[in-house]
C-alpha cells in the first residue's frame, strides 16, 4: 500500500514537472537575442535620372530614389500623374533643380507638404543663361563680329527656347541642366550629402565616406574630359536643344542652340545657320532622344549636317559624359 502511495506520488510530481517546463517561458542568452530591425530606407525624390545616379551613390542600400521623370521623356512637356505625385509625396526629401516640370501644380502640392523637405540643387551654383537662335541672328554668322567677341552668356538674355510651358528653361533664363559638368555635380554632391545627414544623422559617417569617394571620381572624370577636349578648345557645336552650355563652358568649347521659343527656326535664321555652319566647319547637329524628332532630321538636311544623339537625361553620368566627349571630340575632328 505504501508502495502505491509512493508511485502516485512520483506520477503527479512528473506530471508537475513537465506542465511547468511547457508554460515556463524559454530564458536564453545574449547572445540568442535577435537584431534590432533596420530602420527603413530614406526615401528622396528627383526629378531626373542624372539625380538619381548622385543620390544612390551617396546614400548606397540606405535610401531609395523616386524619379519623377523616366528615361525617354522630356522634362519640358512632363507632368507627373497622380500617382507619380503621391509616390514623391511619401518621401522626406525632394532635389530639385529648377526643370520646367518643378513649375506645375503638382509641385507646388510638394511644396506645401509639411512631410516633404525640398533641397535646391542649384545651391551655391551661378547659373548660365540659356543661349537663343535670336543671338546667333543678332551677332551674325562667324566672320562679322559675333563669333569673336563675347561669349553669349554674357549678354542680357534674349526671347527664346519655349517648348511646352513658360519655365526656368525659356526665354533665355537661368539654364537648369546642371548635372552635366563634373564641377558642379561635385557642389550638388556636397549639398545633397548635408541634407541626407540632417534627415537621418545615423547616416552621417557613412555618407561623409561616400562623399569623399564620389568627389574623387568626379575630379578624375573631369581631368579625363579636359584632356580629350583640350584639342578642340575654342571650337563650335550645333545643336536643337541648349542643353550642354555648362558641359561646353567647361571644356572651352561653345553651343549654337536652334531651338526658339518652341517653333522652328524662319527662312532667315536658317540662312544663317547654314552660314554659321559653314564659316565653322560645322557638319554634326546634336539632338536629344526625347526633342528634336523629324524636325531636326529636316533642318539638319538644309544645313547639310548629320544628325548625332546626345542624352543629357542618361543615368549613369560618368559613362554618358565620355560618350557625349567622344562625340563631341568626333564631330570637331
Amino acid at each position: 500500500m505504501v508502495s502505491a502511495a509512493l508511485s502516485a506520488a512520483v506520477s503527479v510530481g512528473l506530471s508537475v514537472v513537465v506542465v511547468a517546463s511547457i508554460a515556463a517561458p524559454a530564458v536564453s542568452s545574449p547572445g540568442d537575442q535577435p537584431p534590432p530591425a533596420e530602420a527603413a530606407p530614406l526615401r528622396v525624390a528627383v526629378t531626373v535620372p542624372p539625380q538619381a545616379w548622385l543620390v544612390e551613390r551617396l546614400g548606397g542600400k540606405d535610401v531609395e530614389v523616386v524619379t519623377v521623370i523616366g528615361p525617354g521623356f522630356s522634362h519640358e512637356t512632363y507632368q507627373p500623374s497622380d500617382r507619380e505625385a503621391s509616390a514623391v509625396l511619401s518621401c522626406a526629401l525632394y532635389v530639385r533643380t529648377g526643370l520646367s516640370v518643378e513649375n506645375g501644380p503638382w509641385f507646388r502640392a510638394i511644396e506645401r507638404s509639411p512631410n516633404v523637405r525640398i533641397i535646391d540643387g542649384r545651391a551655391g551654383i551661378a547659373q548660365r543663361t540659356l543661349e537663343t537662335p535670336s543671338e546667333l541672328e543678332e551677332h551674325g554668322p562667324p566672320g562679322s563680329a559675333g563669333e569673336h567677341g563675347t561669349r553669349d552668356h554674357d549678354h542680357p538674355p534674349a526671347p527664346g527656347h519655349a517648348v511646352g510651358d513658360h519655365s526656368a528653361c525659356d526665354h533665355g533664363g537661368p539654364d537648369p541642366h546642371i548635372w552635366l559638368s563634373p564641377v558642379l555635380l561635385k557642389q550638388q554632391a556636397a549639398t545633397i550629402a548635408h541634407a541626407l545627414s540632417a534627415a537621418r544623422p545615423d547616416l552621417a559617417n557613412d555618407v561623409a565616406d561616400r562623399l569623399r569617394r564620389v568627389e574623387r571620381e568626379l575630379d578624375a572624370l573631369d581631368t579625363e574630359l579636359r584632356a580629350r577636349l583640350a584639342p578642340y578648345a575654342g571650337r563650335s557645336i550645333l545643336v536643337f536643344h541648349p542643353a550642354w552650355g555648362y558641359f561646353t563652358d567647361a571644356y572651352g568649347l561653345k553651343q549654337i542652340a536652334i531651338e526658339s521659343e518652341g517653333r522652328l527656326p524662319s527662312d532667315r535664321e536658317v540662312t544663317t545657320l547654314q552660314e554659321t555652319a559653314r564659316a565653322l566647319g560645322i557638319r554634326t547637329l546634336f539632338v536629344e532622344p526625347q526633342i528634336g524628332g523629324k524636325a531636326a532630321q529636316s533642318l539638319a538636311k538644309a544645313i547639310g549636317a548629320k544628325v548625332v544623339v546626345l542624352d543629357p537625361m542618361a543615368r549613369d553620368v560618368p559613362t554618358n559624359l565620355r560618350l557625349v566627349a567622344e562625340k563631341i571630340a568626333e564631330s570637331l575632328q
